[in-house]
């Protein structure tokens, strides 16, 4: 079968799936011919802008209508929303209608889809869309979530089954890949207590489009259920007084159905069992939450929760500081005093501790941050040895004891092989955290900083780009913009250096050779 009728083949899957639930075959045929002009017309000019990349009509189509793992990782970015007060031209606020779309239709029914997806931030881009002021966006949002709540997706509640496998299994592999990513899975849903998940539903009570305050109130439902199960001690969790409150109001309501005051009032029922929680005092409020619309706040301090705890293994347990997480420090402490040295040897030594059983589910994660320290190390060490006194500079031009260059005599080579050396002992540590970590933010913005040092700027603008996709708000984005405005005039520069090289060799060829002029000129 040729490359093109694949791509046809794919196209007429994606059609099917889009359009099996329709109830009227006219309903069906007006949204394929929709889907089929759109293939035609790719909303080329539009991702670019968003994306920040050059696309091909091709590569447009494939991540709308049949997109890979990496691609299913760009929709977050494609899904964020547009900057508080802007036009509703916005390019994020069209890419939003674009992607959705397929995403609500197609996409959210295929798991190997959704956890890339999940991954690069996109239950966080669904959050964000809660309170959207276009209710169609809102409601397409709210479905796509609440159908990635079904256990059938994925065992939500299962943190304590998913830890024993791991602790059982004799398969490093096992440990280290379907574990972690689990554990990872697992992670980024608990992430979305610092997203504002749950005022942002109770938000909803109006039901300001049919059935809204049903699929908040199930969602809530089984937030609340995954948090007690997976990381509450003693499976407690406390919810505010006024969350309890409105819950009870909830279940009086005589505007929703049945089934819906039922569930409100077994909810206020069993979390109204425990203590309520206490909100934080005014200095305390809001110290962690950054920048959000006003009305987003109030509702987030009135129905704030407390005593949620995310590392499984300190919830029923004081854990005393592990040997690997002394050498971190000792390890940041030499990063501080620009001994770059020690601190690769530090954070090397903190690979190397055994890890116990009860670590093995969060251990991805952990080890990915010691990755990430060590790139640090090795950049800030390829960047100093590029000064005219870098031997004279704390920690430059010595021999590793320990790490990706150990025993290597580097004092012996140039500030540019020194340099690029270090830059490729960073890219390796910083592959090595993605591998355990995906979604690790350092990990993707040190990535493109190694690229950029090896003078990789295309690849670089990539890696800064995806390090955005997962980037929280507030978190690195100043940094990651400014790589990518200066890797931008890289890439220019290269690109304009190489149309001068190419202009002076067509100069060259038009002009004949040195060697004939000198030869005819002799003949004469």
């Amino acid at each position: 079968m040729g490359e093109e009728k694949k791509k046809d083949v794919l196209f007429e899957r994606f059609l099917a799936c889009a359009t099996e639930e329709m109830p009227t075959q006219d309903l069906k045929d007006q949204v394929a011919e929709g889907l089929r002009k759109r293939r035609v017309k790719p909303p080329v000019a539009v991702m670019e802008q968003v994306l920040r990349k050059r696309l091909s009509d091709e590569k447009a189509n494939q991540i709308m209508f049949y997109p890979d793992a990496q691609e299913a990782s760009l929709y977050p970015l494609l899904l964020q929303n547009a900057p508080t007060g802007s036009q509703q031209d916005h390019p994020q606020t069209k890419s939003q209608i674009l992607f959705l779309g397929p995403l609500y239709l197609v996409h959210r029914k295929n798991w190997e889809f959704m956890r890339p997806f999940i991954l690069a931030g996109g239950l966080r881009a669904l959050v964000n869309m809660f309170l959207h002021d276009n209710l169609h966006l809102r409601g397409q949002a709210i479905e796509v979530f609440r159908n990635l709540t079904s256990e059938e997706t994925f065992p939500w509640h299962d943190g304590h089954k998913l830890s024993a496998e791991a602790s059982s299994s004799s398969s490093s592999s096992l440990s280290s890949g379907r574990q972690d990513q689990a554990k990872e899975v697992m992670g980024k849903m608990f992430e979305l207590t610092q997203a504002g998940i749950i005022p942002k539903l109770v938000a909803n009570y109006s039901s300001p489009f049919p059935n809204a305050s049903f699929l908040c109130l199930s969602i809530l439902a089984f937030y609340a259920s995954f948090l007690r199960v997976n990381y509450c001690k003693d499976n407690i969790l406390q919810l505010s007084e006024n969350l309890l409150k409105r819950l009870e109001e909830w279940s009086q309501r005589k505007d929703v159905s049945q089934e819906e005051r039922d569930l409100a009032k077994t909810m206020h029922d069993d979390f109204g069992r425990f203590e309520p929680a206490k909100l934080p005092e005014d200095g305390e409020k809001g110290s962690n939450r950054g920048k959000r619309r006003e009305e987003e706040e109030e509702e987030e301090e009135e129905f704030m929760m407390y005593r949620v705890k995310e590392d499984r293994t300190q919830v029923n347990h004081v854990e005393t500081k592990s040997e690997a997480e002394v050498w971190k420090e000792k390890g940041n402490s030499a990063y501080k005093d620009k001994d770059w040295s020690l601190a690769i040897e530090c954070y090397s030594k903190a690979m190397d501790v055994p890890v116990t059983q009860e670590q093995l589910l969060t251990e991805g994660p952990r080890r990915a941050i010691f990755h990430c320290n060590r790139a640090a190390a090795y950049l800030a060490r390829a960047k100093e040895t590029s000064l005219p006194q870098a031997a004279e500079a704390p920690g430059a031009g010595t021999c590793d004891a320990m790490g990706h260059l150990e025993g290597v005599d580097v004092g012996s080579l140039s500030e540019e092989e020194r340099s690029k050396m270090n830059f490729k002992a960073a890219l390796m540590d910083c592959d090595q955290a993605l591998d355990l970590e995906s979604g690790n933010v350092k990990g993707r913005y040190r990535k493109a900083q190694a690229l950029k040092g090896l003078g990789r700027y295309q690849e670089s603008i990539d890696a800064a780009i995806s390090a955005l996709h997962v980037a929280p708000k507030g978190i690195l984005e100043k940094e990651i913009n400014a790589l990518l405005s200066d890797l931008k005039l890289q890439e220019e520069e290269k690109e304009n250096k190489q149309k001068g090289g190419d202009e002076s060799k067509k100069e060259k060829e038009k002009a004949p050779p040195l060697i004939q002029v000198i030869s005819s000129t002799s003949n004469e």
